[in-house]
């Protein structure tokens, strides 16, 4: 059965948005227990608690939505700025508070960055996600540690380099506690955000 692409909007409200968002649900589910490839548009309607027709109208097919889910996912961006635009009395509690926005959405999609992570060769949409993510996130940090530069907040550094850091270290505890929980850990969330933050602050006090 071929279907080209959903027959009605998305945005709708009500009903219609709250049958969208189960069957999104039931796709990371099923995605995060049987990978993309077993969790089929079936068991997926079956999962929401619709029929697949139901499926096919909202999203024309699986790959709508991957599509949709990985748009979800990478919409990230107002958030990161809106965190970075409000008020924190030193650097030190920017970037606490940045990591925890990070961490949360991290969080929210563990199971499709694990998904994304090991079925990226198969599926190039799925790694785009994997690093489409990091990448906002260190984007926004470069853009927010040059306006600290030019206030003369913070010294002259190569800001690109402290952001993938920032990222890389948020990224490795990620997968160490999604796969290990808290078994192989030796610190808490707070005192990771904690030493990452003074790492970068290190980097960028003035003299």
């Amino acid at each position: 059965m071929s279907h080209e692409g959903p027959i009605s909007s998305p945005e709708g409200r009500g009903e219609e948005q709250e049958t969208r968002h189960r069957i999104l649900t039931a796709a990371r589910e099923l995605m995060a227990m049987r990978g993309y490839k077993g969790a089929t548009t079936r068991a997926i309607a079956e999962m929401a608690g619709v029929n697949e027709v139901t499926v096919f109208r909202h999203f024309g097919n699986k790959e709508g939505i991957l599509s949709a889910i990985v748009q979800e996912m990478t919409a990230i961006r107002p958030l990161l700025q809106e965190t970075l635009e409000a008020e924190y009395p030193t650097l030190r509690e920017m970037l606490i508070q940045y990591g925890k926005t990070f961490v949360q959405k991290l969080n929210d999609e563990k199971e499709l960055m694990m998904i994304s992570m090991l079925e990226a060769l198969n599926r190039p949409e799925l790694g785009c996600a994997f690093t489409g993510l990091p990448m906002m996130v260190e984007e926004e940090l470069v853009k927010k540690l040059t306006e600290y530069q030019e206030r003369g907040l913070i010294r002259q550094a190569d800001y690109v380099v402290l952001a993938h850091m920032f990222v890389a270290s948020y990224i490795t505890a990620f997968i160490v506690l999604y796969r290990m929980k808290d078994q192989c850990f030796p610190i808490t969330e707070e005192q990771m955000h904690e030493q990452v933050a003074d790492i970068l602050v290190m980097s960028l006090e003035n003299q």
